[in-house]
Protein backbone atom coordinates (compact mmCIF):
# COMPACT_ATOMS: atom_id res chain seq x y z
CA UNK A 1 0.00 0.00 0.00
CA UNK A 2 3.19 1.98 0.25
CA UNK A 3 3.17 3.21 -3.18
CA UNK A 4 -0.70 3.99 -3.31
CA UNK A 5 -0.32 6.57 -0.14
CA UNK A 6 2.11 8.73 -2.02
CA UNK A 7 -0.36 8.93 -5.10
CA UNK A 8 -3.43 9.47 -3.31
CA UNK A 9 -1.99 12.24 -0.77
CA UNK A 10 -1.21 14.49 -4.13
CA UNK A 11 -4.73 14.01 -4.91
CA UNK A 12 -5.79 15.25 -1.63
CA UNK A 13 -3.34 18.28 -2.08
CA UNK A 14 -5.42 18.96 -5.27
CA UNK A 15 -8.91 18.41 -4.07
CA UNK A 16 -8.38 20.33 -0.95
CA UNK A 17 -6.27 23.30 -0.23
CA UNK A 18 -5.91 24.48 2.83
CA UNK A 19 -8.08 27.28 4.02
CA UNK A 20 -6.55 31.04 3.83
CA UNK A 21 -7.65 34.50 5.45
CA UNK A 22 -7.81 37.06 2.89
CA UNK A 23 -7.71 40.96 3.49
CA UNK A 24 -10.58 41.82 5.93
CA UNK A 25 -13.25 39.65 7.24
CA UNK A 26 -16.29 40.21 5.83
CA UNK A 27 -17.84 39.85 9.26
CA UNK A 28 -16.15 43.32 9.82
CA UNK A 29 -16.05 44.57 6.07
CA UNK A 30 -19.68 44.56 6.00
CA UNK A 31 -21.06 44.90 9.63
CA UNK A 32 -23.72 46.74 8.59
CA UNK A 33 -25.56 44.73 5.85
CA UNK A 34 -28.05 42.04 6.71
CA UNK A 35 -26.14 38.94 7.92
CA UNK A 36 -26.91 35.43 6.24
CA UNK A 37 -27.48 31.76 7.13
CA UNK A 38 -24.30 29.82 7.42
CA UNK A 39 -24.87 26.33 6.89
CA UNK A 40 -21.52 24.81 8.10
CA UNK A 41 -21.42 20.84 6.23
CA UNK A 42 -19.50 18.45 7.82
CA UNK A 43 -19.18 15.53 4.80
CA UNK A 44 -21.40 12.66 5.05
CA UNK A 45 -24.37 14.27 7.79
CA UNK A 46 -26.95 14.20 5.04
CA UNK A 47 -25.97 17.83 4.24
CA UNK A 48 -26.71 16.96 0.42
CA UNK A 49 -30.38 16.56 1.80
CA UNK A 50 -30.27 19.82 3.65
CA UNK A 51 -29.60 21.38 0.06
CA UNK A 52 -32.42 20.07 -1.20
CA UNK A 53 -34.85 21.27 1.52
CA UNK A 54 -32.92 25.17 0.78
CA UNK A 55 -33.71 24.68 -2.92
CA UNK A 56 -37.42 24.34 -1.68
CA UNK A 57 -37.29 26.43 1.04
CA UNK A 58 -35.58 29.73 -0.76
CA UNK A 59 -34.95 31.28 -4.19
CA UNK A 60 -31.56 30.86 -6.06
CA UNK A 61 -30.77 34.52 -5.12
CA UNK A 62 -30.88 34.16 -1.98
CA UNK A 63 -28.64 31.15 -1.58
CA UNK A 64 -24.26 30.92 -2.39
CA UNK A 65 -22.31 28.16 -2.03
CA UNK A 66 -18.88 28.71 0.11
CA UNK A 67 -15.86 27.44 -1.04
CA UNK A 68 -12.62 26.50 1.89
CA UNK A 69 -10.21 28.84 0.30
CA UNK A 70 -9.92 32.56 -0.45
CA UNK A 71 -12.59 32.28 -2.94
CA UNK A 72 -15.39 32.48 -0.74
CA UNK A 73 -14.67 35.74 0.23
CA UNK A 74 -13.75 37.17 -3.38
CA UNK A 75 -16.86 35.96 -4.43
CA UNK A 76 -19.18 37.56 -1.75
CA UNK A 77 -16.96 41.17 -2.35
CA UNK A 78 -17.48 40.92 -5.92
CA UNK A 79 -21.53 41.08 -5.41
CA UNK A 80 -23.40 44.26 -5.53
CA UNK A 81 -24.70 45.15 -2.22
CA UNK A 82 -28.26 44.61 -3.30
CA UNK A 83 -27.45 41.12 -4.44
CA UNK A 84 -25.03 40.67 -0.94
CA UNK A 85 -28.67 41.62 1.32
CA UNK A 86 -30.68 39.10 -0.42
CA UNK A 87 -28.59 36.21 1.03
CA UNK A 88 -30.42 34.43 2.81
CA UNK A 89 -27.98 31.16 3.51
CA UNK A 90 -24.40 30.54 2.68
CA UNK A 91 -23.37 26.60 2.23
CA UNK A 92 -20.73 24.81 1.93
CA UNK A 93 -17.92 22.41 3.14
CA UNK A 94 -16.15 25.37 5.54
CA UNK A 95 -14.39 25.26 8.63
CA UNK A 96 -15.12 27.52 11.51
CA UNK A 97 -11.27 29.59 10.36
CA UNK A 98 -13.37 30.83 7.34
CA UNK A 99 -16.56 30.57 8.71
CA UNK A 100 -15.96 33.39 11.38
CA UNK A 101 -14.80 35.43 8.72
CA UNK A 102 -18.47 36.04 7.01
CA UNK A 103 -20.88 35.70 9.58
CA UNK A 104 -20.97 35.51 13.59
CA UNK A 105 -21.23 32.17 14.95
CA UNK A 106 -24.21 32.63 16.45
CA UNK A 107 -25.82 32.90 12.54
CA UNK A 108 -24.66 29.05 12.15
CA UNK A 109 -26.27 25.94 11.81
CA UNK A 110 -24.66 22.35 11.52
CA UNK A 111 -25.60 18.73 11.57
CA UNK A 112 -23.17 16.20 13.27
CA UNK A 113 -22.82 12.67 12.91
CA UNK A 114 -22.17 9.31 15.02
CA UNK A 115 -18.13 9.19 14.14
CA UNK A 116 -17.84 5.54 13.09
CA UNK A 117 -21.11 5.81 10.77
CA UNK A 118 -19.59 9.03 9.43
CA UNK A 119 -16.40 7.56 8.39
CA UNK A 120 -18.48 3.98 7.17
CA UNK A 121 -20.35 6.52 4.98
CA UNK A 122 -17.65 8.15 3.55
CA UNK A 123 -16.04 4.95 2.47
CA UNK A 124 -18.83 3.80 1.17
CA UNK A 125 -19.55 6.82 -1.08
CA UNK A 126 -16.33 6.35 -2.70
CA UNK A 127 -16.50 3.04 -2.97
CA UNK A 128 -19.61 2.24 -4.81
CA UNK A 129 -20.89 6.41 -5.89
CA UNK A 130 -17.97 8.63 -5.63
CA UNK A 131 -15.69 8.92 -9.27
CA UNK A 132 -13.07 11.23 -7.73
CA UNK A 133 -9.59 10.55 -6.68
CA UNK A 134 -9.86 7.90 -3.54
CA UNK A 135 -12.60 5.69 -5.38
CA UNK A 136 -10.39 3.70 -7.33
CA UNK A 137 -8.73 2.79 -4.02
CA UNK A 138 -11.42 2.29 -2.24
CA UNK A 139 -13.06 -0.02 -4.42
CA UNK A 140 -9.82 -2.28 -3.88
CA UNK A 141 -9.04 -1.91 -0.23
CA UNK A 142 -10.76 -2.59 3.17
CA UNK A 143 -11.98 0.57 5.29
CA UNK A 144 -8.94 0.58 7.40
CA UNK A 145 -6.43 0.37 4.00
CA UNK A 146 -8.37 3.08 2.75
CA UNK A 147 -7.81 5.25 5.81
CA UNK A 148 -4.00 4.63 5.80
CA UNK A 149 -3.44 5.09 2.52
CA UNK A 150 -4.99 8.30 2.09
CA UNK A 151 -4.30 9.97 5.42
CA UNK A 152 -7.54 12.33 5.11
CA UNK A 153 -7.83 14.75 8.18
CA UNK A 154 -11.73 13.86 7.42
CA UNK A 155 -11.02 10.37 8.74
CA UNK A 156 -9.02 11.63 11.81
CA UNK A 157 -11.01 13.61 13.93
CA UNK A 158 -12.31 15.33 11.14
CA UNK A 159 -15.46 17.32 13.11
CA UNK A 160 -12.75 17.99 15.81
CA UNK A 161 -10.46 19.74 12.94
CA UNK A 162 -13.52 21.37 11.65
CA UNK A 163 -14.98 22.92 14.30
CA UNK A 164 -12.10 24.19 15.73
CA UNK A 165 -11.18 26.15 13.05
CA UNK A 166 -7.52 23.52 12.37
CA UNK A 167 -8.77 21.51 9.84
CA UNK A 168 -5.39 20.98 8.14
CA UNK A 169 -3.02 22.24 10.64
CA UNK A 170 -2.60 19.60 12.74
CA UNK A 171 -0.98 16.39 11.48
CA UNK A 172 -2.60 12.90 10.92
CA UNK A 173 -2.91 11.62 14.82
CA UNK A 174 -1.77 14.74 16.30
CA UNK A 175 -5.48 16.27 17.27
CA UNK A 176 -5.26 17.52 20.46
CA UNK A 177 -7.51 17.99 23.65
CA UNK A 178 -6.95 21.97 23.65
CA UNK A 179 -8.27 21.18 20.07
CA UNK A 180 -11.19 19.41 21.02
CA UNK A 181 -12.20 22.53 24.02
CA UNK A 182 -12.00 24.45 21.23
CA UNK A 183 -14.11 22.98 18.93
CA UNK A 184 -17.17 22.82 21.69
CA UNK A 185 -16.90 26.70 22.47
CA UNK A 186 -17.20 27.18 19.02
CA UNK A 187 -19.84 25.22 18.37
CA UNK A 188 -21.40 26.03 21.61
CA UNK A 189 -22.13 29.20 20.06
CA UNK A 190 -24.42 27.93 16.77
CA UNK A 191 -27.90 28.73 16.76
CA UNK A 192 -28.28 25.45 15.76
CA UNK A 193 -26.84 22.30 16.29
CA UNK A 194 -28.51 19.16 14.63
CA UNK A 195 -28.06 15.33 14.16
CA UNK A 196 -27.84 13.21 11.73
CA UNK A 197 -30.35 10.63 13.19
CA UNK A 198 -32.65 12.84 14.12
CA UNK A 199 -32.76 14.91 10.67
CA UNK A 200 -36.58 16.08 10.88
CA UNK A 201 -36.45 17.75 14.15
CA UNK A 202 -32.88 19.37 13.20
CA UNK A 203 -35.17 20.13 10.23
CA UNK A 204 -38.13 21.86 12.46
CA UNK A 205 -35.63 23.73 14.47
CA UNK A 206 -33.62 24.85 10.98
CA UNK A 207 -37.20 26.39 9.61
CA UNK A 208 -38.36 27.80 12.92
CA UNK A 209 -34.70 29.62 12.75
CA UNK A 210 -35.34 31.02 9.46
CA UNK A 211 -39.35 31.74 10.11
CA UNK A 212 -40.42 29.46 7.25
CA UNK A 213 -42.42 26.47 6.56
CA UNK A 214 -41.59 23.02 6.69
CA UNK A 215 -41.92 21.61 2.89
CA UNK A 216 -41.16 18.30 1.59
CA UNK A 217 -37.40 17.82 0.63
CA UNK A 218 -35.71 14.96 -1.17
CA UNK A 219 -32.87 12.49 0.81
CA UNK A 220 -30.15 12.77 -1.52
CA UNK A 221 -27.11 10.76 -2.12
CA UNK A 222 -28.63 7.62 0.09
CA UNK A 223 -25.98 5.30 -0.59
CA UNK A 224 -28.34 1.45 -0.24
CA UNK A 225 -25.07 -0.10 -0.38
CA UNK A 226 -23.29 1.29 2.54
CA UNK A 227 -22.68 -1.30 4.91
CA UNK A 228 -24.63 -1.43 8.23
CA UNK A 229 -22.27 -1.08 11.44
CA UNK A 230 -23.22 -4.43 12.81
CA UNK A 231 -21.66 -6.14 9.55
CA UNK A 232 -18.24 -5.18 10.22
CA UNK A 233 -15.84 -6.85 12.64
CA UNK A 234 -15.58 -5.40 16.05
CA UNK A 235 -11.65 -4.77 15.02
CA UNK A 236 -12.55 -2.51 12.08
CA UNK A 237 -14.54 -0.75 14.63
CA UNK A 238 -12.91 -0.36 17.26
CA UNK A 239 -9.79 0.74 15.39
CA UNK A 240 -11.69 4.09 13.61
CA UNK A 241 -13.30 4.39 17.05
CA UNK A 242 -9.91 4.60 18.12
CA UNK A 243 -8.89 6.95 15.66
CA UNK A 244 -11.81 9.87 15.98
CA UNK A 245 -11.84 9.40 19.98
CA UNK A 246 -11.68 13.08 20.35
CA UNK A 247 -14.77 13.18 17.53
CA UNK A 248 -17.03 11.03 19.88
CA UNK A 249 -16.60 13.42 22.82
CA UNK A 250 -17.41 16.27 20.17
CA UNK A 251 -20.20 14.22 19.13
CA UNK A 252 -21.57 13.93 22.56
CA UNK A 253 -21.69 17.70 23.06
CA UNK A 254 -23.27 18.32 20.31
CA UNK A 255 -26.27 15.94 21.03
CA UNK A 256 -26.39 18.04 24.63
CA UNK A 257 -26.96 20.93 22.65
CA UNK A 258 -28.97 19.22 20.41
CA UNK A 259 -31.28 18.33 23.22
CA UNK A 260 -31.58 21.45 25.28
CA UNK A 261 -31.90 23.73 21.98
CA UNK A 262 -35.07 21.22 21.24
CA UNK A 263 -36.26 21.61 24.91
CA UNK A 264 -36.70 25.29 24.95
CA UNK A 265 -38.49 25.04 21.69
CA UNK A 266 -41.98 23.69 20.89
CA UNK A 267 -42.19 22.25 17.25
CA UNK A 268 -44.56 19.41 17.77
CA UNK A 269 -47.06 21.55 15.45
CA UNK A 270 -44.48 22.20 13.19
CA UNK A 271 -43.43 18.60 12.80
CA UNK A 272 -47.03 17.68 12.96
CA UNK A 273 -47.81 19.96 9.88
CA UNK A 274 -44.94 18.55 7.93
CA UNK A 275 -45.85 15.06 8.41
CA UNK A 276 -49.08 15.49 7.20
CA UNK A 277 -47.28 17.47 4.36
CA UNK A 278 -45.54 14.35 3.11
CA UNK A 279 -48.51 12.25 3.31
CA UNK A 280 -50.79 15.10 0.87
CA UNK A 281 -49.36 14.27 -3.04
CA UNK A 282 -50.53 17.89 -4.18
CA UNK A 283 -48.24 19.36 -1.80
CA UNK A 284 -45.11 16.94 -2.48
CA UNK A 285 -45.81 17.62 -6.05
CA UNK A 286 -45.84 21.49 -4.80
CA UNK A 287 -42.96 21.54 -3.76
CA UNK A 288 -41.00 19.47 -5.95
CA UNK A 289 -42.20 22.11 -8.68
CA UNK A 290 -40.31 24.24 -6.84
CA UNK A 291 -37.19 22.32 -6.99
CA UNK A 292 -37.48 21.99 -10.44
CA UNK A 293 -37.27 25.73 -11.16
CA UNK A 294 -34.31 26.03 -9.27
CA UNK A 295 -32.81 23.46 -11.25
CA UNK A 296 -33.85 24.92 -14.15
CA UNK A 297 -32.30 28.27 -13.02
CA UNK A 298 -29.16 26.74 -11.73
CA UNK A 299 -28.47 25.45 -15.56
CA UNK A 300 -29.54 28.99 -16.91
CA UNK A 301 -27.03 30.53 -14.59
CA UNK A 302 -24.04 30.22 -16.61
CA UNK A 303 -24.62 33.05 -18.34
CA UNK A 304 -24.68 35.23 -14.86
CA UNK A 305 -22.35 36.94 -13.86
CA UNK A 306 -22.61 35.95 -10.44
CA UNK A 307 -23.08 32.02 -11.72
CA UNK A 308 -22.28 30.79 -7.91
CA UNK A 309 -25.28 31.74 -6.50
CA UNK A 310 -27.92 29.76 -5.85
Amino acid sequence: MGALRLEHRAAVGDCEPPVTCIGVPFAVEYANEPRPWLFLHVPKTAGSSVYSILRTLLKPPELLKLHPDGETLRRIRALPVPHRARLRMLYGHVDVHITRQIVPLQRCVTLLRDPVQRIVSYYAFARHMDRGAYSELARRASITQWIDALSLPETDNGMVRRFSGALHEAGIGACTRQMLERAKANLAQFAVVGLTSRFDEFYALLASRLGLPMRTYVAEKVNTRRPRIDQLDRGTLEEIERRNGLDRELYRFGAELFARQLASSDLSTAIDEFRRRCLSEPLRLHDAARRIAFARWKKLRRWSPYPFLG
